[in-house]
């Protein structure tokens, strides 16, 4: 008989505090919502009052990962930046630069995280910032990942098979859900952690998925 998963509570406005110490993600947020104007890149609802919560919930798994490696940084379906850009903007407040690659397969979607990361100065904080405008299927990877992330696309079987390659030993694949199929394998170590914080009566789930 299968027992209950522990369920954590989350401070979201500590996470932020944490991980934002510069309040960059206000700035974030503004030009997200000039973007969505353009084209929808979240909802209007979110728009309205969800924003700091997608921050927060993109930032949660910093907690269980260990970040001060990461210099390769690879997000797949990235949209309108989450969780890539909250992530990145928690990196400079640290005076860590990495190399970050957001993969976006909509063409409208891919020019929006430009002007997004333009305004943002990510480029510069970061190092280097390059933006695929295909689909995960169609990259090819000349490197290895310290950190992988995946949150509006579904984690399928096929789509692990082509991460696990990539990721750096001892490096972090986080999924931002939990998978629907099985991923025990001898090569990575699999940990769902679930949470609930006060701005949802939900339990939230991530997946941090280690290769050995």
């Amino acid at each position: 008989m299968n027992s209950e998963p522990v369920v954590e509570k989350v401070d979201p406005h500590a996470i932020l505090r944490k991980y934002d110490p510069q309040s960059r993600l206000g700035l974030y947020f503004r030009w997200l919502t000039k973007e969505n104007d353009r084209i929808n890149l979240v909802s209007r609802e979110t728009i309205a009052d969800g924003l700091e919560r997608l921050a927060f919930e993109s930032l949660v798994p910093l907690e269980k990962i260990d970040r001060s490696h990461i210099r390769n940084y690879l997000d797949i379906g990235s949209g309108g930046g989450i969780p890539a850009i909250p992530l990145l903007l928690a990196a400079t407040s640290k005076g860590q630069c990495c190399h970050a690659t957001l993969v976006e397969r909509v063409q409208k979607k891919c020019g929006a995280l430009r002007r997004i990361s333009f305004h943002l100065d990510l480029d510069r904080t970061n190092s280097r910032l390059d933006l695929l405008c295909e689909t995960f299927e169609q990259c090819l990877f000349h490197r290895e990942f310290d950190l992988i992330t995946l949150r509006y696309v579904t984690l399928t079987a096929p789509m692990l098979e082509k991460i696990i390659p990539i990721l750096r030993p001892d490096g972090s694949f986080v999924y931002y859900s939990t998978p629907q199929f099985e991923t025990a394998r001898a090569e990575i170590d699999a940990v769902t952690y679930h949470y609930r914080s006060g701005w949802s009566p939900q339990r939230n789930s991530f997946t941090v998925i280690t290769k050995k």
